[in-house]
């Protein structure tokens, strides 16, 4: 009978495992794309301030 039991509570909890693990991998893929995001924002952000310490010292020259 104990067997049934543990048999019975392994196959309910499969397709929660794989649910739970399919989850896992959706996260990792936004977290992935997200993080992209990050990195090329910031790269945007490092060229306009180049170019705003460009312009001001443009300005002070002239």
């Amino acid at each position: 009978m104990e067997g049934a039991l543990v048999s019975t509570a392994t196959g309910a909890l499969n397709p929660v495992l794989m649910k739970l693990a399919a989850q896992l991998c959706n996260e990792y893929m936004i977290s992935k794309e997200v993080h992209k995001e990050i990195e090329s924002f910031s790269s945007e952000l490092t060229a306009i301030h180049s170019f705003l310490l460009k312009m001001s010292e443009e300005d002070r020259e002239s």
